[in-house]
């Protein structure tokens, strides 16, 4: 198991912790349980290419350093997903499970104090 910590949201607590390689295939899945995220905020399905991606993608102006990527655990499971860059935090992307989603638990999840990575 990786290290990481855990944070309470509305009804249960969740491991938070950085993603690894054995993460690829869990990730693939939650992607295609949240197809209407991808909808939404892309106008597109998700693609075999969209977890790779997550990795390099940053907007102009942010640096790879700047980048946060957090896996969220319910039940030992992928359940969610933090894609976030350091220096514009009101772009955070979560996207949850749609068996995880919840009123308020993004709002809940964003407003624990974080470990710093660093």
């Amino acid at each position: 198991m990786t290290d990481g910590w855990v944070i309470d949201v509305p009804g249960e607590r969740v491991m938070v912790r950085e993603p690894g390689p054995a993460d690829e295939a869990p990730l693939l899945t939650l992607f295609e349980e949240c197809e209407d995220w991808f909808l939404a905020a892309t106008g597109l399905p998700s693609g075999p290419g969209d977890v790779q991606s997550l990795f390099y993608a940053l907007p102009q102006g942010a640096r790879p350093e700047d980048k946060v990527l957090l896996v969220l655990e319910r039940g030992g499971a992928v359940a969610g997903l933090v894609d976030a860059v350091r220096i514009i935090p009101s772009r955070a992307w979560w996207r949850w499970a749609c068996s995880c989603r919840r009123p308020g638990r993004g709002a809940a999840a964003w407003g624990v104090r974080w470990p710093s990575p660093c």
